[in-house]
């Protein structure tokens, strides 16, 4: 349970961070056209399964949760 607890929190955390470098479209109701934590888990995978982008973008991930989230 707690190593879930972490995994959201890291996808999170990672969606607030893309959030503020590129927010999300908001719809014509009024909500985003994608959530936070399905930024964040989307650009989490492609990280991890697509090797063009190297480790540069691994530990910009990775730092995301061991700053807390205070490095954007």
């Amino acid at each position: 349970m707690a190593i879930l607890a972490i995994a959201f929190c890291w996808a999170y955390l990672v969606g607030e961070w893309r959030a503020s470098i590129n927010p999300p479209r908001i719809k014509s109701h009024g909500r985003k056209a994608i959530g936070i934590f399905k930024m964040g888990l989307d650009h989490i995978q492609t990280v991890l399964f697509h090797s063009n982008f190297g480790e540069n973008m691994f530990l910009e991930i990775m730092s995301v949760i061991t700053l807390g989230g205070n490095n954007y």
